[in-house]
């Protein structure tokens, strides 16, 4: 009887925590790269559309001379 007592934490410990522990891990490891392709991502477009929007203005310019 003890035993049990002493051991309830842990065994609890492994029937309650871990399980969530787990999960948690697993979805930062799967959130963690979508999150930074995401970043990235939109790090490329905003470049792109000011590259874009840098030509517009210049064509601009060049017509108005």
């Amino acid at each position: 009887m003890m035993a049990a007592t002493i051991h309830s934490r842990h065994l609890m410990t492994w029937k309650v925590f871990a399980p969530k522990l787990i999960f948690e891990g697993l979805s930062f490891i799967i959130s963690l790269p979508s999150i930074i392709f995401a970043f990235l991502l939109v790090g490329r477009v905003t470049n792109s559309i000011q590259s874009l929007l840098t030509r517009l203005e210049a064509q601009v310019a060049q017509k108005q001379r």
